[in-house]
């Protein structure tokens, strides 16, 4: 409840306490990664978050978050790794698509970016991210009258 209140510093001090007495719980290492995310302990995150996935190697969610956090870093290659692995579990995993395209982006990937938020508007069609993601690397692309398109559609979910 003191992350959903905005309050990260206590949050980070209860799930800091509460690892200790659970080592072994993917989802306290998982939130205390979050709101060391939220703090802008970033390499804390990553910290927290590969526990999560070593206590779970299938947890999508903390691969995605740490891909995030590496994203944020301007590691884009670790963060497109991170994604993947997230994808690996779960093809169908939007907001890992979403994040994969804008890793590959940033590695100049602007075909394999354009690929995956096709796949994540496959997915969820009115994906306002995935839709302003498409066009943007459309229009860097050179491919104005699909980002106009994708752009119209981004309008009329307003």
């Amino acid at each position: 409840l003191l992350h959903i209140a905005g309050r990260f510093g206590e949050a980070a001090g209860a799930f800091e306490s509460a690892v200790r007495g659970s080592p072994d719980d993917r989802h306290l290492w998982h939130n205390l990664g979050s709101t060391y995310h939220e703090l802008g302990r970033l390499d804390d995150a990553i910290g927290a978050f590969n526990r999560a996935i070593a206590v779970d190697p299938t947890d999508k969610v903390s691969f995605n978050n740490k891909g995030t956090t590496l994203f944020e870093m301007s590691d884009f290659e670790g963060a497109r790794a991170c994604f993947e692995r997230a994808l690996a579990i779960d093809p169908k995993f939007e907001q890992a698509l979403n994040n994969l395209g804008r890793a590959l982006e940033k590695l100049d990937d602007k075909e394999g970016a354009l690929k995956s938020f096709e796949a994540a508007l496959e997915l969820n069609g009115t994906s306002r991210t995935a839709l302003k993601n498409l066009a943007r690397v459309l229009r860097e692309l050179g491919r104005g009258n699909e980002a106009s398109a994708a752009e119209s559609k981004l309008r009329a979910l307003t």
